[in-house]
């Protein structure tokens, strides 16, 4: 590369100075004075001094820097690409080179060789244009190796622009993009990054490798917002909804050169995405010491400094969600950063942390929890507090000691989205936020195990879910011996069953059998929601059509609105006859099915739909919606299927935990809100990824307030022979 285009291809000098400068202030300095706001920080980046980068070296790209060639077969590289596009004036963003350079000091600390080009590869200021943007991402791809470790990060404009009429048979509705510093305003060439163009190489990522991290520090909006108390800059550039027709062009274009992946309701499984904001919200850069920085990242670099932290990136997005808001006045909209994907791995990599922690606001009188009775708190639960900060850092001598202290609280009240409890020592929680992990909660379902098994006790005592069952009751579910076999049943309902063998003992089989008997018991919070009442009662005028897909067209089998629930012809698909039973829609396995979904008031809401299965698996069929899918009557009807064009169905499966038998009954529950929210948490299995594709999104500046529940059921019969 030429010298002139090698210096342009990172950070220009003088912003690397700036950036230094500022990466000492966010990472060095007591993290405590990055929630005293903005003036804080400017006043404390003053007066330290800059710390400097080695220079990059450049080593051949098959040498890797971190192992010798012996270990060059076992171990992976750790690869990145960051991208800093500060655009041009009037819209420019100065804080997007800083960005970066803060970003590759994070990654230094979890042994990127961020020296070697062939590892770290930046394309910053006017380097960063399209062309130059997915050369290197082409690149990155070529390079990448089985198992590798690759971080992709953006901080610059996101552009959005959605279509005049809302037509659900339409195949390009919303269009997201990428600003590179080279975009054209007047759309007569196309020098953005289309959000299909980039799900295209991040698909042939994941084809090497599993483990991906994407972080956006940038606007999917192309609204623009109030500036947060005068001092942000907005990353989000304005586009009128004429110009989707122009963008269209450029689509089509794209899509006749095979450069796009345009499945609209499959999202990467083996991608963590971090966002910065909501699908129609702006994210904000502040000015900062000598420089600027966009809010997420200088919110996530200090969390996610050191390795071997005890959070996964859904839990550190929580707390960053917090940080961020802090920056904005009270009458303010803030921006919303989340995360999506694999997002309960811990950060690059593929371990997971099932805890499913709430976050915990500590206060000087109480405590609240960013949780309620919707995800299943409940008065007197008790729940252990962690501070959210793994490590601190000592500003005397630059290292970090781990923060180890934790706390057991009990819920004192619960309304639908939020809990609080009694007041702590918020020394103990230096930042003033900690992470809440459910210790035992006060209803726990009766269990039964078999008579002669001794220790019954120690799964009680080991589990929040259960407690004996009494004398004159049914338990949820219970273990019974029969000869040689342990069966888990709820009721009439089998869930599993296990042999006793010279190698299992009695003991052991109910041990494998346990994890599906709490799995049950936790959709039991979910399945016995009660809509809210009073002030959290909410009903919009939301209907729900439900049908089958065959030969690629709608079926309706039943319709549901506030005012009634009416049954169609509904389809038997084993034997192809019709029934008109009004109770339950009857399916099958291997049947596909549709969601048409309308808001039809002039309130907005946020639905977050789950499949509740016979065994209690608990599928967030909107999850690529993290926090719920925008309903209202500007969007028009909103389908819910694998595949628009052509339809392509969601499968009714079989479920995995439950042996065949007769036929089941399962449950579609809505949760319907007034605000958007994570109910992820809510979720009991795994999802093998994600069913629909990213959607309609706003943001919200406070727990939703009023909630909805509508409960579909359908019984499903298997199409396997009893025997098989």
């Amino acid at each position: 590369m030429p010298p002139h285009e090698r210096q342009a291809s990172g950070p220009s000098p003088q912003n690397k100075g700036r950036a230094r400068r500022l990466v000492s202030i966010l990472l060095s300095f007591p993290y405590s004075m990055i929630l005293g706001g903005i003036g804080t920080l400017r006043q404390a980046a003053n007066c330290l001094l800059p710390a400097k980068h080695p220079p990059r070296k450049a080593t051949s790209c098959t040498e890797h820097p971190s192992a010798d060639k012996a270990k060059l077969a076992v171990a992976p590289a750790k690869r990145a690409l960051l991208i800093g596009s500060s655009y041009k004036p009037p819209c420019e963003l100065p804080g997007a080179e800083d960005d970066v350079n803060m970003m590759i000091d994070v990654l230094k600390n979890h042994g990127f060789a961020v020296e070697d080009e062939c590892f770290v590869t930046t394309v910053c200021g006017s380097a960063a244009t399209r062309e130059r943007i997915l050369n290197a991402w082409e690149k990155l791809i070529s390079d990448t190796c089985n198992n590798d470790i690759v971080v992709i990060y953006y901080s610059g404009h996101g552009g959005l622009a959605d279509p005049q009429t809302a037509d659900v048979n339409q195949q390009v509705s919303r269009i997201q993009f990428m600003v590179p510093y080279d975009f054209d305003i007047k759309l007569e060439t196309w020098k953005g990054i289309l959000d299909s163009e980039i799900s295209h190489l991040l698909r042939e990522i994941t084809r090497k490798t599993r483990n991906v991290t994407y972080i956006l520090d940038c606007c999917h909006s192309a609204r623009l917002g109030r500036r947060p108390g005068g001092k942000g800059r907005p990353k989000a550039l304005m586009l009128k909804k004429s110009d989707h027709r122009k963008l269209l062009k450029h689509v089509e274009e794209l899509r006749a050169a095979k450069r796009l992946f345009e499945d609209d309701n499959w999202s990467n499984p083996d991608v963590v995405r971090i966002a910065a904001a909501a699908a129609d919200e702006t994210a904000w850069e502040f000015p900062l010491g000598e420089g600027s920085a966009g809010a997420l990242t200088a919110a996530l670099a200090p969390l996610i400094r050191y390795p071997g932290g005890q959070a996964s990136w859904r839990q550190i997005m929580l707390g960053v969600a917090a940080i961020v808001g802090r920056q904005f006045e009270r009458d303010e909209k803030p921006q919303q950063p989340r995360s999506a994907g694999p997002d309960t791995r811990f950060p690059f990599t593929l371990e997971r942390d099932e805890s499913k922690a709430f976050l915990a606001i500590i206060d000087t009188d109480h405590t609240t929890i960013q949780g309620g009775r919707v995800q299943g708190i409940h008065q007197t639960d008790r729940y252990r507090l962690r501070p959210l900060q793994t490590s601190e850092l000592q500003p005397d001598t630059g290292t970090a000691t781990p923060v180890e202290e934790e706390i057991e609280i009990e819920v004192d009240e619960a309304n639908g989205f939020s809990a609080s409890a009694g007041e702590i020592s918020d020394k103990s929680f230096p930042l003033g936020l900690a992470y809440a992990s459910p210790v035992r909660r006060s209803h726990r379902w009766p269990i039964q195990f078999p008579g002669s098994l001794a220790g019954g006790d120690v799964w009680l005592h080991e589990s929040g879910f259960f407690r004996e069952c009494g004398q004159n009751e049914s338990p949820l579910v219970e273990f019974q011996l029969l000869g040689d076999e342990v069966v888990l049943k709820s009721g009439t309902l089998q869930l599993g069953r296990r042999q006793i063998t010279d190698h299992v003992c009695l003991q052991q089989a109910i041990g494998e059998l346990f994890p599906y008997a709490e799995m049950l018991a936790q959709a039991q919070y979910l399945l016995k929601l009660e809509p809210g009442e009073g002030t959290e009662k909410f009903t919009p005028k939301v209907e729900i059509e439900i049908g089958l897909v065959v030969d690629r067209k709608r079926r309706k089998l039943a319709h549901y609105s506030e005012a009634s629930w009416a049954l169609e012809t509904a389809y038997l698909a084993d034997n192809n006859t019709l029934t008109t039973e009004r109770d339950t829609i009857h399916l099958a396995e291997d049947d596909s099915i549709y969601m048409l979904i309308e808001n039809k008031s002039e309130t907005k809401a946020y639905i977050s739909i789950f499949c509740v299965g016979a065994g209690g698996e608990t599928t967030m069929i909107t999850r690529a919606w993290e926090k719920g899918m925008e309903v209202s009557s500007v969007f028009g009807p909103q389908l819910i299927a694998t595949k628009r064009l052509p339809l392509t169905g969601l499968p009714i499966n079989w479920p995995k935990s439950v042996p065949i038998q007769e036929g089941v009954t399962e449950t579609l529950m809505f949760v319907v809100t007034s605000q958007e929210t994570d109910l992820r948490i809510l979720e009991t299995v795994p999802p093998e990824g994600d069913h629909v594709a990213r959607g309609v999104d706003s943001a919200s500046w406070s727990f939703p307030e009023a909630y909805n529940i509508i409960r579909i059921h359908y019984g499903l019969r298997p199409t396997k022979s009893l025997d098989a």
